[in-house]
């Protein structure tokens, strides 16, 4: 069925989904015709459901429920048809209100504390990539990550986030009201700036909704880590965990948010002194503080 209708498309979700759950199309043959469902599948069923081959028999409710909606003459149904291919404006709106999973099989869902973390990585150049994907979980409307798996040693990793972590805030600003094209937007546009995202376990993140609770960045249990910076430009996820000091150059650094102007050491700068140039934005060791401020003037220690 075409659903030229505007009658027929989709208004309201009746199956919700569950942050443990994927969504999966599964094409395949009913009786010898062409058919396709799309189904809820929860963690413990996907490998099984991937194990089948391609010409298997199956019975799609074995591993997972079929998504159900309301259409716009109030009527039930399945996301279910003949044909190869779902209508496009099913894909559309299945692609608009579901997601892959938010968590896997690794991920303990048991509140004890907080597990909030300040993460800050500075490239050396703006086109480095962090070895790190970001996601966007619909039905909750929610940011997270994964981390690259090629990347043991990415600048993600030695931030310390982790696989899944929510992501509350970036350089600053609170995003869980963006969309995943407003995150996106933001993220991309700061690439010549250090990024610092405050991030949160899966726990701690359904602790705080389920209570009522507000992220602030004035949490006394944040973990603020130490800053993170690249040693090479390659803009491949790995980037060896090396440091490079000049001891013998200063920094003039105008402070984020003030008209302070200070002289550090290099030492203090988290970015390698060979990728480090006037007008950089970085991250800087105080005491016992990680402070944001603007290189203005460079000079050498005589």
């Amino acid at each position: 069925k075409l659903l030229t209708s505007y009658q027929d498309w989709p208004k309201d979700i009746i199956t919700e989904q569950k942050i443990s759950d994927s969504f999966f199309l599964i094409r395949g043959k009913d009786n010898g015709r062409p058919a396709w469902h799309y189904i809820l599948v929860p963690i413990d069923k996907r490998a099984d459901l991937k194990a089948h081959t391609t010409g298997s028999n199956i019975n799609v409710t074995d591993f997972g429920c079929i998504i159900k909606y309301r259409n716009n003459r109030d009527q039930i149904k399945y996301m279910s048809g003949w044909g190869t291919d779902p209508p496009k404006i099913i894909q559309k709106w299945v692609d608009m209100h579901y997601s892959f999973a938010a968590v896997d099989e690794n991920i303990n869902l048991t509140y004890t504390n907080d597990d909030i973390r300040l993460c800050t990585m500075q490239r050396a150049i703006s086109q480095q990539i962090l070895g790190v994907y970001f996601l966007y979980f619909a039905p909750q409307r929610f940011h997270y990550i994964e981390l690259a798996e090629d990347s043991p040693s990415s600048l993600a990793r030695r931030a310390e986030l982790k696989n899944y972590d929510r992501v509350i805030f970036l350089n600053g600003v609170n995003i869980e009201n963006d969309t995943h094209a407003m995150f996106y937007y933001r993220f991309d546009t700061a690439r010549h700036l250090p990024v610092q995202m405050l991030v949160c376990s899966p726990a701690t993140y359904e602790h705080y909704k389920t209570n009522k609770k507000q992220f602030h960045l004035d949490l006394p249990t944040i973990q603020h880590l130490k800053p993170v910076y690249a040693t090479s430009i390659s803009e491949s996820h790995t980037d060896i965990p090396a440091v490079s000091v000049d001891n013998e150059s200063f920094y003039a650094v105008r402070w984020d948010n003030s008209d302070i102007v200070s002289a550090v050491s290099q030492s203090a700068v988290f970015k390698s002194p060979e990728y480090t140039y006037i007008n950089d934005v970085c991250f800087i060791e105080t005491i016992e503080q990680y402070r944001k401020g603007q290189i203005i003037a460079k000079g050498v220690f005589l």
